[in-house]
């Protein structure tokens, strides 16, 4: 399916995004990163992003013509019925993709690359642009972090209930292709939300080669103890680590894990 993209990219001069009304950041942030992608590697081809509603700080589209329309691939990115996409001149372009992570609604696609698992349109996007399919094709900065941006904003930082290890996985991908600069520390009693977690973690690497850590939990899960052989230290259920290497830090991940699966302590 990945590939029958690719070859759709490469048939037509011309390509139109589209995306549904009343667009959230999800909805930009893909239409954006897809057409940076596609601006940074196929220079010769006429790409466009259509879309009436815009916002100042994202103001993302493109005066198309009924004649572009009409010879082009058409790509429609989040959106589940035909009915949603703010631009209904997509259905006279001559071939139509839709790409989208909601339960499927309506296939208007000549090509439906749907993905009711990934958290967020931008989350099964990168999945398509990391994929061997689309390999030694440039995935910029820029990209990485529009698709980073978009898998954020739609599951309000990684706490709805469709995020899983996948989610993640791309997130890392996107930070580390990117060398996206998220500052993951400030953010990581965010993830404490996520009911079911009891024990959880983030490294950043510094410019040194080393990395930093900073080590949560819920009561009963003492971090501060597997912090300390690391040399770092703080409270029981919030501590830091920092100049370890890349092997210590999956040594205390590893460790991490296995605190996470014990009876917690004064249960």
């Amino acid at each position: 399916m990945y590939k029958e993209f690719l070859e759709l990219i490469k048939k037509y001069d011309s390509i139109a995004i589209f995306r549904h009304v009343r667009p959230d950041g999800d909805a930009m942030f893909s239409a954006l990163a897809l057409y940076t992608f596609l601006k940074d590697n196929f220079k010769d081809k006429k790409v466009k992003i259509s879309g009436k509603d815009t916002y100042e700080i994202i103001n993302i589209s493109h005066p198309i013509s009924d004649s572009f329309i009409k010879k082009s691939l058409a790509v429609v990115v989040d959106t589940s019925n035909k009915e949603r996409v703010d631009d209904q001149r997509f259905l006279n372009a001559e071939c139509i993709v839709k790409i989208d992570h909601h339960p499927v609604v309506d296939d208007y696609g000549y090509l439906n690359i749907v993905d009711s698992k990934s958290a967020a349109c931008c989350e099964l996007l990168a999945r398509i642009l990391f994929s061997r399919e689309f390999k030694g094709y440039y995935i910029s900065p820029e990209t990485c972090k529009y698709l980073y941006c978009g898998l954020v904003t739609d599951t309000l930082n990684f706490r709805i209930t469709t995020v899983s290890y996948k989610t993640f996985e791309v997130a890392y991908k996107l930070v580390k292709t990117g060398d996206l600069k998220v500052y993951a520390k400030n953010n990581i009693d965010e993830i404490g939300k996520i009911s079911d977690l009891m024990v959880w973690a983030f490294a950043v690497e510094e410019e040194d080669g080393l990395y930093s850590a900073s080590l949560r939990s819920k009561r009963g899960y003492p971090v501060h103890l597997i912090a300390r052989k690391y040399g770092g230290g703080g409270h029981a259920n919030a501590s830091g680590v920092k100049g370890i290497t890349k092997k210590q830090l999956k040594t205390l991940f590893n460790e991490l894990i296995e605190l996470s699966t014990k009876v917690p302590e004064n249960a």
